[in-house]
């Protein structure tokens, strides 16, 4: 199953089935070691004064809306469904906020950002209609991945969020090798994990870092990867303003920028 899914010189085959070092896959944008380290060598709590919830949204077909509660650098719960409508997914998406925020009462600020592209506009529009509507103290914030990056590095905002997330399981491996805690942990599950594992990146003409589209990759062989996008969602930062940076310490020592 796993040579079907990740390719025969996919280090989750190499790793998982034939008990080999990983090659580290050159245009794999996140290495499975940091992956794997994050989810099940990492354990951190839950510390911080904003909830946040990702949404990654599908509506019919293979494709999974996934959804995870984040507070710091740790996942405080997390749903998915197939084939559910946007009015369904939206009534899903404020009972899983609700949920949360009656387990951590504490927070001051609650966002939820929703990726917005395609059938996640729906969704968007419908939660701000409730939260206007019942005066919930819900923040919503609509993600576009294709937009522009206003750090110059970066093709699109959804380069910009993975790589703040590559950077923190990177950390984790250099603060554990410095005798540190770790900064972000992973839900210990196989498909978030080879999602983040095997999706590659590549650099355009003029210089810009970019990520493999869905499509490329589901060309491979490789599903969407909604629950790595999901997480991203819940966990990434990105700049708001060209070199002007608010530096928030709410997963460790790590600056987040927003």
């Amino acid at each position: 199953m796993l040579k079907r899914k990740y390719g025969e010189d996919s280090d989750v085959y190499r790793v998982r089935v034939l008990d080999e070092f990983p090659r580290g896959e050159s245009d794999a944008f996140i290495s499975l070691e940091a992956a794997e380290f994050a989810a099940k060598e990492v354990s951190i709590e839950a510390k911080g004064d904003t909830l946040t919830v990702g949404v990654d949204v599908a509506r019919f077909g293979d494709d999974e809306t996934k959804m995870y509660g984040g507070i710091g650098g740790k996942v405080i719960g997390e749903r998915h469904h197939h084939k559910k409508d946007t009015m369904v997914t939206a009534g899903t998406v404020l009972a899983f906020t609700k949920e949360l925020h009656e387990a951590y009462p504490d927070v001051i600020r609650i966002r939820i950002r929703v990726d917005d592209t395609g059938v996640g506009g729906g969704v968007t529009d419908r939660l701000n209609e409730v939260v206007a509507e019942e005066g919930l103290p819900f923040e919503i914030i609509p993600i576009n991945n294709g937009e522009s990056s206003l750090d110059e590095h970066f093709g699109n905002l959804g380069m910009e969020m993975w790589a703040y997330i590559k950077d923190l399981l990177d950390q984790n491996l250099s603060n554990f090798i410095n005798g540190l805690p770790g900064v972000l942990q992973l839900v210990d599950d196989d498909n978030l994990i080879s999602q983040f594992s095997t999706r590659k990146w590549f650099m355009t003409s003029k210089g810009k870092m970019m990520l493999e589209s869905k499509k490329d990759m589901k060309k491979r062989g490789l599903k969407s990867p909604d629950r790595a996008d999901a997480f991203v969602l819940t966990f990434g930062e990105y700049m708001v303003e060209p070199d002007e940076h608010i530096m928030t310490p709410i997963i460790g020592s790590v600056s987040i920028k927003r």
